[in-house]
């Protein structure tokens, strides 16, 4: 009864390593998900798109879309859009290994965590001079106009953030510029 040998650990090397191969392959794969690139000309085109879309309004030639959201009294329809809601979910990754030696556990292992955006819903988008508000197939979302902390837009989406809820709400639509622009201009 001495110390296993060198043979006796092959295996546990072995799992060692595909473990952390595995975790640093996730973790790159997730990465690489995340920052989604655009093209400069891609950014381009919306900027021109949302620039030609205000210039509709300061000409009279705006007429507002169809919508399936029941508009109030005095509300009228800005924007509306196909889009996917997006949410944040929490997500842990995990990578460890042990061996057994002379009926004891000896191992270890780690973990990270970190947020990545999960397909909520698909539905359509639309922006009000009151709210924005989405109808999704299972679900729907609004925020009133006054009550929105902030809009940033992404390559791909829209995030709006609003004291209503403490999870940012995030849209994939054709021209996030276009959507914040125009939300800041009636926020």
């Amino acid at each position: 009864g001495g110390l296993p040998s060198w043979a006796d650990m092959g295996d546990y090397w072995f799992w060692v390593i595909l473990i952390i191969i595995v975790v640093v392959a996730l973790m790159v794969a997730m990465t690489i998900m995340q920052g989604k690139r655009v093209s400069p000309e891609a950014v381009q085109q919306n900027a021109v798109a949302a620039e030609g879309w205000l210039k509709s309004i300061q000409n009279g030639t705006f007429r507002p879309p169809n919508t399936p959201v029941l508009l109030r009294e005095n509300e009228t329809a800005i924007l509306n859009e196909s889009c996917q809601l997006m949410e944040a979910k929490g997500t842990r990754i995990y990578g460890g290994v042990g061996t057994r030696i002379k009926g004891i556990r000896v191992g270890g292992g780690a973990s990270q965590s970190f947020d990545s955006l999960s397909r909520i819903d698909s539905g359509t988008l639309t922006l009000t001079n009151q709210r924005i508000v989405f109808t999704g197939s299972m679900q729907s979302r609004l925020a009133e106009l006054n009550k929105i902390v902030s809009l940033k837009s992404f390559s791909d989406a829209i995030e709006i953030a609003s004291g209503k809820t403490s999870k940012s709400q995030v849209y994939v639509v054709e021209n996030p510029i276009l959507w914040e622009q125009i939300g800041r201009a009636h926020v």
